[in-house]
Protein backbone atom coordinates (compact mmCIF):
# COMPACT_ATOMS: atom_id res chain seq x y z
CA UNK A 1 0.00 0.00 0.00
CA UNK A 2 0.78 3.88 -0.79
CA UNK A 3 1.59 6.36 1.58
CA UNK A 4 1.35 9.48 0.28
CA UNK A 5 1.99 13.00 1.69
CA UNK A 6 0.78 16.12 1.26
CA UNK A 7 0.44 17.34 -2.37
CA UNK A 8 1.76 13.54 -3.96
CA UNK A 9 -0.53 11.36 -6.26
CA UNK A 10 -0.52 7.88 -7.30
CA UNK A 11 -2.81 6.20 -10.20
CA UNK A 12 -6.12 4.66 -9.60
CA UNK A 13 -6.60 1.62 -11.72
CA UNK A 14 -9.79 0.08 -10.65
CA UNK A 15 -13.48 0.89 -11.46
CA UNK A 16 -15.27 0.38 -7.94
CA UNK A 17 -13.06 2.68 -5.62
CA UNK A 18 -13.56 2.75 -1.62
CA UNK A 19 -12.71 6.01 0.50
CA UNK A 20 -12.01 5.10 4.28
CA UNK A 21 -11.61 8.01 6.42
CA UNK A 22 -10.93 7.33 9.98
CA UNK A 23 -10.28 9.06 12.66
CA UNK A 24 -9.89 8.88 16.79
CA UNK A 25 -12.80 8.37 18.82
CA UNK A 26 -11.55 9.79 21.48
CA UNK A 27 -11.13 13.25 20.63
CA UNK A 28 -15.03 14.06 19.45
CA UNK A 29 -16.77 13.84 15.83
CA UNK A 30 -15.68 14.92 12.39
CA UNK A 31 -18.40 15.31 9.77
CA UNK A 32 -17.18 13.87 6.36
CA UNK A 33 -18.43 15.13 2.72
CA UNK A 34 -17.87 14.71 -0.42
CA UNK A 35 -17.68 17.64 -3.52
CA UNK A 36 -17.95 16.97 -7.07
CA UNK A 37 -16.54 20.05 -9.33
CA UNK A 38 -15.95 20.79 -12.27
CA UNK A 39 -12.50 21.63 -14.54
CA UNK A 40 -13.58 25.55 -12.47
CA UNK A 41 -12.97 23.72 -9.35
CA UNK A 42 -16.89 24.47 -8.50
CA UNK A 43 -20.13 22.04 -8.29
CA UNK A 44 -22.36 22.04 -10.65
CA UNK A 45 -25.39 22.13 -8.80
CA UNK A 46 -26.50 20.90 -5.43
CA UNK A 47 -26.89 17.68 -6.71
CA UNK A 48 -22.71 17.34 -6.63
CA UNK A 49 -22.30 17.46 -3.15
CA UNK A 50 -22.50 14.55 -0.34
CA UNK A 51 -23.23 14.35 2.71
CA UNK A 52 -25.13 13.50 6.08
CA UNK A 53 -28.67 14.81 4.53
CA UNK A 54 -28.11 13.98 0.98
CA UNK A 55 -25.89 10.06 1.28
CA UNK A 56 -25.50 10.50 -2.75
CA UNK A 57 -24.24 12.27 -5.35
CA UNK A 58 -26.35 12.32 -9.29
CA UNK A 59 -27.14 9.08 -10.66
CA UNK A 60 -25.16 7.37 -7.06
CA UNK A 61 -21.28 7.81 -8.62
CA UNK A 62 -20.69 8.45 -4.72
CA UNK A 63 -22.28 7.23 -1.94
CA UNK A 64 -21.81 7.77 1.49
CA UNK A 65 -22.43 4.32 2.79
CA UNK A 66 -21.02 4.68 6.26
CA UNK A 67 -21.47 7.00 9.06
CA UNK A 68 -20.17 5.42 12.77
CA UNK A 69 -17.94 6.34 15.11
CA UNK A 70 -14.74 6.97 14.39
CA UNK A 71 -15.25 6.45 10.47
CA UNK A 72 -17.21 7.24 7.54
CA UNK A 73 -17.14 5.38 3.95
CA UNK A 74 -17.62 6.20 0.74
CA UNK A 75 -18.46 4.50 -2.64
CA UNK A 76 -17.27 5.54 -5.76
CA UNK A 77 -18.17 4.11 -9.33
CA UNK A 78 -15.64 5.92 -11.46
CA UNK A 79 -17.44 5.31 -14.84
CA UNK A 80 -20.36 6.47 -13.34
CA UNK A 81 -19.24 9.65 -12.72
CA UNK A 82 -20.81 12.19 -15.27
CA UNK A 83 -18.18 13.49 -17.94
CA UNK A 84 -18.08 17.33 -16.96
CA UNK A 85 -16.99 16.35 -13.19
CA UNK A 86 -12.86 17.05 -13.17
CA UNK A 87 -12.57 16.18 -9.10
CA UNK A 88 -14.14 14.60 -6.36
CA UNK A 89 -12.94 16.05 -2.99
CA UNK A 90 -13.24 14.40 0.15
CA UNK A 91 -13.73 16.67 3.15
CA UNK A 92 -13.70 16.27 6.94
CA UNK A 93 -15.08 19.05 9.71
CA UNK A 94 -15.51 18.58 13.25
CA UNK A 95 -18.36 18.76 14.87
CA UNK A 96 -17.27 18.65 18.17
CA UNK A 97 -17.59 22.85 19.83
CA UNK A 98 -14.33 24.12 20.71
CA UNK A 99 -11.81 21.44 18.94
CA UNK A 100 -9.74 21.83 15.81
CA UNK A 101 -8.25 19.43 14.02
CA UNK A 102 -5.40 19.27 16.23
CA UNK A 103 -7.36 17.10 18.51
CA UNK A 104 -7.49 14.54 16.00
CA UNK A 105 -4.31 13.19 15.10
CA UNK A 106 -3.92 9.99 14.00
CA UNK A 107 -6.89 10.81 11.25
CA UNK A 108 -5.99 8.86 7.96
CA UNK A 109 -8.10 8.06 4.43
CA UNK A 110 -7.61 4.62 2.91
CA UNK A 111 -8.17 3.92 -0.80
CA UNK A 112 -9.30 0.50 -1.40
CA UNK A 113 -9.03 -0.46 -5.61
CA UNK A 114 -11.36 -3.33 -6.46
CA UNK A 115 -11.79 -4.36 -2.51
CA UNK A 116 -7.50 -4.03 -2.04
CA UNK A 117 -6.13 -1.11 -0.36
CA UNK A 118 -3.81 0.39 -2.37
CA UNK A 119 -3.14 4.59 -1.05
CA UNK A 120 -3.17 5.98 2.40
CA UNK A 121 -3.05 9.59 3.80
CA UNK A 122 -2.60 10.74 7.03
CA UNK A 123 -2.34 14.73 7.49
CA UNK A 124 -0.52 16.03 9.26
CA UNK A 125 -2.60 17.43 11.87
CA UNK A 126 -0.43 18.38 15.09
CA UNK A 127 -0.92 21.98 15.57
CA UNK A 128 -3.34 22.78 13.42
CA UNK A 129 -6.25 25.50 14.16
CA UNK A 130 -8.57 24.63 11.27
CA UNK A 131 -11.70 23.40 11.55
CA UNK A 132 -12.44 22.11 8.00
CA UNK A 133 -9.95 20.80 5.65
CA UNK A 134 -9.86 18.87 1.73
CA UNK A 135 -8.24 15.45 3.06
CA UNK A 136 -7.48 14.04 -0.77
CA UNK A 137 -9.29 14.36 -3.79
CA UNK A 138 -10.07 12.18 -7.22
CA UNK A 139 -9.24 13.63 -10.45
CA UNK A 140 -8.91 12.43 -13.89
CA UNK A 141 -5.64 13.37 -15.96
CA UNK A 142 -5.22 12.29 -19.05
CA UNK A 143 -8.69 9.74 -19.44
CA UNK A 144 -7.91 7.70 -16.38
CA UNK A 145 -7.88 8.80 -12.26
CA UNK A 146 -5.67 9.35 -9.87
CA UNK A 147 -5.84 10.43 -5.89
CA UNK A 148 -4.26 13.49 -4.49
CA UNK A 149 -3.34 14.44 -1.16
CA UNK A 150 -4.05 17.73 0.05
CA UNK A 151 -4.45 18.42 3.41
CA UNK A 152 -5.46 21.94 3.09
CA UNK A 153 -7.66 23.54 6.21
CA UNK A 154 -10.13 26.21 7.21
CA UNK A 155 -9.98 27.77 10.27
CA UNK A 156 -13.64 29.23 9.03
CA UNK A 157 -14.84 26.03 9.03
CA UNK A 158 -17.33 24.42 6.40
CA UNK A 159 -18.91 27.65 5.05
CA UNK A 160 -15.32 28.83 4.07
CA UNK A 161 -14.39 25.05 2.49
CA UNK A 162 -17.94 24.46 0.76
CA UNK A 163 -17.53 28.75 -0.70
CA UNK A 164 -14.38 27.81 -2.03
CA UNK A 165 -16.27 24.95 -4.22
CA UNK A 166 -19.35 26.91 -5.45
CA UNK A 167 -21.60 26.20 -2.52
CA UNK A 168 -23.85 29.36 -1.96
CA UNK A 169 -24.18 29.01 1.48
CA UNK A 170 -27.02 31.44 2.36
CA UNK A 171 -29.72 32.34 -0.03
CA UNK A 172 -28.88 32.39 -4.13
CA UNK A 173 -30.85 31.09 -6.94
CA UNK A 174 -28.98 27.42 -7.34
CA UNK A 175 -31.07 26.08 -4.07
CA UNK A 176 -27.83 24.80 -2.49
CA UNK A 177 -28.89 23.13 1.15
CA UNK A 178 -27.87 25.46 3.78
CA UNK A 179 -24.81 23.91 5.20
CA UNK A 180 -23.81 26.39 7.96
CA UNK A 181 -26.16 28.82 9.87
CA UNK A 182 -27.38 32.13 8.68
CA UNK A 183 -26.39 35.10 11.35
CA UNK A 184 -29.75 36.44 12.85
CA UNK A 185 -31.01 39.51 11.43
CA UNK A 186 -30.34 42.29 13.80
CA UNK A 187 -33.69 44.62 14.32
CA UNK A 188 -32.77 48.31 13.11
CA UNK A 189 -31.99 51.00 16.03
CA UNK A 190 -34.67 52.55 17.97
CA UNK A 191 -34.10 56.47 18.57
CA UNK A 192 -33.39 57.01 22.29
CA UNK A 193 -36.42 58.60 24.16
CA UNK A 194 -36.27 62.27 25.41
CA UNK A 195 -34.09 62.76 28.46
CA UNK A 196 -36.23 61.95 31.78
CA UNK A 197 -34.98 62.31 35.00
CA UNK A 198 -32.90 59.84 36.40
CA UNK A 199 -34.43 57.77 39.06
CA UNK A 200 -32.86 56.15 41.96
CA UNK A 201 -31.40 53.04 40.95
CA UNK A 202 -32.95 50.07 42.13
CA UNK A 203 -31.47 46.29 42.73
CA UNK A 204 -31.35 44.02 39.85
CA UNK A 205 -33.77 41.00 39.49
CA UNK A 206 -32.61 37.56 40.80
CA UNK A 207 -31.85 35.81 37.00
CA UNK A 208 -34.96 33.53 36.09
CA UNK A 209 -34.10 30.22 37.55
CA UNK A 210 -33.47 27.50 34.06
CA UNK A 211 -36.87 25.03 33.88
CA UNK A 212 -35.90 21.69 35.58
CA UNK A 213 -36.86 18.71 33.19
CA UNK A 214 -39.52 17.35 33.76
CA UNK A 215 -39.65 13.47 35.49
CA UNK A 216 -41.33 12.26 33.03
CA UNK A 217 -42.82 13.33 28.89
CA UNK A 218 -45.71 10.44 28.84
CA UNK A 219 -48.64 11.55 30.83
CA UNK A 220 -48.83 8.57 32.90
CA UNK A 221 -45.17 7.15 33.22
CA UNK A 222 -44.10 7.03 36.68
CA UNK A 223 -40.11 7.80 36.72
CA UNK A 224 -37.61 4.82 36.90
CA UNK A 225 -34.83 5.34 38.77
CA UNK A 226 -31.44 3.39 38.89
CA UNK A 227 -31.88 2.20 42.11
CA UNK A 228 -35.27 0.60 41.48
CA UNK A 229 -36.33 -3.04 39.95
CA UNK A 230 -39.02 -3.96 38.22
CA UNK A 231 -41.07 -7.61 38.54
CA UNK A 232 -43.48 -8.84 36.30
CA UNK A 233 -44.75 -11.73 35.41
CA UNK A 234 -42.26 -14.39 33.23
CA UNK A 235 -44.94 -15.50 31.05
CA UNK A 236 -47.94 -13.87 28.93
CA UNK A 237 -48.32 -10.90 27.21
CA UNK A 238 -45.22 -8.48 25.89
CA UNK A 239 -42.52 -5.94 27.46
CA UNK A 240 -41.75 -3.10 25.47
CA UNK A 241 -39.27 -1.22 25.34
CA UNK A 242 -39.23 2.46 23.56
CA UNK A 243 -36.84 4.47 22.82
CA UNK A 244 -37.40 8.26 21.65
CA UNK A 245 -34.99 11.17 20.46
CA UNK A 246 -35.36 14.78 19.33
CA UNK A 247 -32.52 16.60 18.18
CA UNK A 248 -32.04 20.53 18.53
CA UNK A 249 -28.81 21.44 17.51
CA UNK A 250 -25.22 18.92 16.43
CA UNK A 251 -22.00 20.14 15.40
CA UNK A 252 -20.09 23.53 15.38
CA UNK A 253 -21.77 26.83 14.96
CA UNK A 254 -25.45 24.49 16.14
CA UNK A 255 -25.77 23.29 12.99
CA UNK A 256 -29.42 21.19 12.80
CA UNK A 257 -27.98 17.53 12.58
CA UNK A 258 -30.27 14.97 11.92
CA UNK A 259 -30.07 11.80 13.88
CA UNK A 260 -30.55 8.16 13.36
CA UNK A 261 -31.16 5.67 16.66
CA UNK A 262 -31.40 2.18 16.59
CA UNK A 263 -32.57 -0.58 19.02
CA UNK A 264 -30.96 -4.06 20.03
CA UNK A 265 -30.51 -7.08 22.18
CA UNK A 266 -28.10 -9.53 23.40
CA UNK A 267 -29.48 -12.39 24.40
CA UNK A 268 -27.75 -15.06 27.16
CA UNK A 269 -29.61 -18.03 27.40
CA UNK A 270 -29.39 -20.61 30.82
CA UNK A 271 -27.14 -23.01 29.05
CA UNK A 272 -24.72 -19.94 27.88
CA UNK A 273 -25.51 -19.74 24.50
CA UNK A 274 -25.37 -16.18 23.23
CA UNK A 275 -27.59 -14.49 20.54
CA UNK A 276 -28.94 -11.08 19.78
CA UNK A 277 -30.94 -8.74 17.33
CA UNK A 278 -30.64 -5.01 16.69
CA UNK A 279 -31.81 -2.87 13.42
CA UNK A 280 -29.07 -3.41 10.21
CA UNK A 281 -28.95 -7.02 10.84
CA UNK A 282 -31.73 -8.90 12.39
CA UNK A 283 -35.09 -6.94 13.66
CA UNK A 284 -36.66 -10.70 15.07
CA UNK A 285 -39.83 -12.05 15.35
CA UNK A 286 -42.11 -12.75 18.11
CA UNK A 287 -43.95 -15.48 18.03
CA UNK A 288 -41.06 -17.81 17.76
CA UNK A 289 -37.64 -17.44 19.01
CA UNK A 290 -35.69 -15.15 19.79
CA UNK A 291 -39.05 -13.83 20.92
CA UNK A 292 -38.10 -10.26 20.44
CA UNK A 293 -38.43 -7.77 17.57
CA UNK A 294 -37.35 -4.38 16.41
CA UNK A 295 -39.80 -1.96 15.13
CA UNK A 296 -39.56 1.71 13.64
CA UNK A 297 -41.70 3.83 15.51
CA UNK A 298 -44.06 7.14 14.07
CA UNK A 299 -43.21 9.98 16.20
CA UNK A 300 -45.40 13.22 16.28
CA UNK A 301 -42.52 15.64 16.74
CA UNK A 302 -40.83 16.98 13.28
CA UNK A 303 -36.89 16.52 14.50
CA UNK A 304 -37.46 13.78 16.53
CA UNK A 305 -37.64 9.38 16.34
CA UNK A 306 -39.06 6.68 17.61
CA UNK A 307 -38.52 2.82 17.56
CA UNK A 308 -39.31 0.05 19.79
CA UNK A 309 -38.31 -3.09 21.00
CA UNK A 310 -40.77 -5.93 22.55
CA UNK A 311 -40.00 -8.89 23.87
CA UNK A 312 -43.00 -11.80 24.10
CA UNK A 313 -42.36 -13.46 27.50
CA UNK A 314 -43.84 -16.32 26.18
CA UNK A 315 -39.75 -16.71 25.52
CA UNK A 316 -39.09 -16.06 29.00
CA UNK A 317 -38.03 -19.46 29.68
CA UNK A 318 -35.43 -19.53 26.72
CA UNK A 319 -33.01 -16.97 28.56
CA UNK A 320 -31.12 -15.96 31.75
CA UNK A 321 -30.75 -12.85 30.95
CA UNK A 322 -31.48 -9.92 27.87
CA UNK A 323 -29.58 -6.72 27.36
CA UNK A 324 -31.37 -3.53 25.45
CA UNK A 325 -28.86 -1.64 23.86
CA UNK A 326 -28.90 1.71 21.33
CA UNK A 327 -26.84 2.65 19.74
CA UNK A 328 -26.19 5.85 16.81
CA UNK A 329 -26.91 4.30 13.30
CA UNK A 330 -27.00 7.56 10.96
CA UNK A 331 -26.79 11.33 10.94
CA UNK A 332 -25.00 13.19 13.13
CA UNK A 333 -22.03 11.01 15.31
CA UNK A 334 -22.63 12.73 18.23
CA UNK A 335 -25.08 13.18 21.38
CA UNK A 336 -24.93 16.51 21.95
CA UNK A 337 -28.05 18.44 21.40
CA UNK A 338 -30.08 15.32 21.60
CA UNK A 339 -32.75 14.88 24.31
CA UNK A 340 -33.66 11.28 24.39
CA UNK A 341 -35.89 9.14 26.57
CA UNK A 342 -37.40 5.77 27.47
CA UNK A 343 -40.10 4.44 27.90
CA UNK A 344 -41.07 0.89 29.56
CA UNK A 345 -44.44 -1.31 29.95
CA UNK A 346 -45.68 -4.86 29.86
CA UNK A 347 -47.85 -7.10 31.55
CA UNK A 348 -48.48 -6.20 35.64
CA UNK A 349 -45.58 -3.65 35.29
CA UNK A 350 -46.19 0.28 35.29
CA UNK A 351 -45.54 1.98 33.01
CA UNK A 352 -42.16 3.72 33.49
CA UNK A 353 -39.75 6.67 31.83
CA UNK A 354 -36.82 7.51 32.24
CA UNK A 355 -34.09 9.79 30.50
CA UNK A 356 -30.70 9.03 29.00
CA UNK A 357 -28.18 11.69 30.02
CA UNK A 358 -26.33 12.49 26.69
CA UNK A 359 -22.51 10.90 27.04
CA UNK A 360 -18.96 12.64 26.85
CA UNK A 361 -17.80 12.88 22.97
CA UNK A 362 -16.58 9.69 21.93
CA UNK A 363 -19.68 7.10 22.83
CA UNK A 364 -22.03 6.09 20.17
CA UNK A 365 -23.84 3.08 22.37
CA UNK A 366 -25.75 2.41 25.25
CA UNK A 367 -26.73 -0.05 27.31
CA UNK A 368 -30.18 1.01 28.44
CA UNK A 369 -32.04 -2.11 30.49
CA UNK A 370 -31.32 -5.74 31.53
CA UNK A 371 -34.31 -8.34 31.86
CA UNK A 372 -33.59 -10.91 33.80
CA UNK A 373 -35.03 -14.53 34.52
CA UNK A 374 -35.63 -15.15 38.30
CA UNK A 375 -37.34 -18.26 39.13
CA UNK A 376 -39.47 -17.71 36.27
CA UNK A 377 -40.16 -14.22 37.21
CA UNK A 378 -39.25 -10.84 34.84
CA UNK A 379 -36.71 -8.74 36.08
CA UNK A 380 -35.87 -5.17 34.79
CA UNK A 381 -33.34 -2.80 36.02
CA UNK A 382 -31.51 0.17 34.36
CA UNK A 383 -28.15 -0.31 32.89
CA UNK A 384 -27.07 3.24 31.77
CA UNK A 385 -23.31 1.95 30.40
CA UNK A 386 -22.23 4.10 27.88
CA UNK A 387 -19.08 2.75 25.30
CA UNK A 388 -17.47 4.28 21.78
CA UNK A 389 -19.29 1.27 20.27
CA UNK A 390 -21.29 -2.07 20.00
CA UNK A 391 -17.97 -4.07 20.92
CA UNK A 392 -16.93 -1.95 23.48
CA UNK A 393 -20.23 -2.34 25.44
CA UNK A 394 -19.51 -6.27 25.07
CA UNK A 395 -16.73 -6.17 26.58
CA UNK A 396 -18.01 -4.48 29.43
CA UNK A 397 -20.97 -6.08 29.83
CA UNK A 398 -19.65 -9.54 29.15
CA UNK A 399 -21.50 -10.72 26.47
CA UNK A 400 -19.01 -12.49 24.47
CA UNK A 401 -20.80 -11.75 20.88
CA UNK A 402 -19.18 -12.25 17.30
CA UNK A 403 -18.90 -8.27 15.97
CA UNK A 404 -18.54 -6.70 11.97
CA UNK A 405 -18.61 -3.12 13.26
CA UNK A 406 -21.12 -1.55 13.26
CA UNK A 407 -22.88 -5.13 12.61
CA UNK A 408 -23.05 -8.80 13.66
CA UNK A 409 -21.47 -11.49 12.43
CA UNK A 410 -22.31 -14.94 13.15
CA UNK A 411 -22.94 -16.10 16.29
Amino acid sequence: MTQLTSGANAPVAGDQVDILITWPTAAGSLDTSAFLTADNGKVRSDADMVFYNQLSAVGGCVRLTEHSRGQARFEVVLSAVPADVARIVFCLTVETPGKAMSAFVGTALTLSDNGAAAHRFAPVLAGATEVSMMVAELYRRQGSWKIRAIGQGFRDGLEALATSLGVEIEGGDSGAPVLAPVPSVSPPPTLPPPAQPTPPAQPAPPPSPTSPRPAVRTQGSQPFDRKDTLIGPGHGGRLTVTLNWRWTIGGNGGRIRPLGLSLGAACIAPDGTRSAIQSGDWRGRLEASPWLLVTPGNPAEENAGQESLSFNLEGMAAYSQVDIFAFITQGSATWVGTETWVNLSGPSLPTSEFFIDPPVDGMSAVALLRIANQDGQCSVTRIDQFASDQRELDAKLGWHLAWRHPRLGPI
